[in-house]
């Protein structure tokens, strides 16, 4: 082996090192992506739920349904964020 080797191989172990730290913060974004994509999931189907409560409650329609209303805005803006952080 060249007087280079040792230095070459320390130069090749950082940059393995550095895309292990690449990887590493790939995968916890990637995971924590997803967990926002379930409570998506999850709020969305809690919404359905509402909206059907409040159709079959007629004297609270109007309020229950601005609320849900308000809820489904808010959520869009979350899933909206949600897409952007992904790209």
């Amino acid at each position: 082996m060249t007087e280079q080797g040792p230095e070459i191989l320390r130069a090749v172990g950082r940059r393995l090192d550095e895309t292990r730290a690449l990887l590493d913060a790939a995968m916890e974004r990637s995971a924590a992506l997803e967990r926002s994509l379930h409570s998506h999931e999850y709020d969305i189907s809690d919404l359905r739920w509402e909206a059907a409560k409040g159709l079959l409650t007629p004297s609270e329609n109007g309020l229950t349904m601005r609320g849900i209303h308000q809820r489904a805005e808010t959520l869009g803006e979350q899933i909206l964020a949600s897409r952007r952080a992904a790209f």
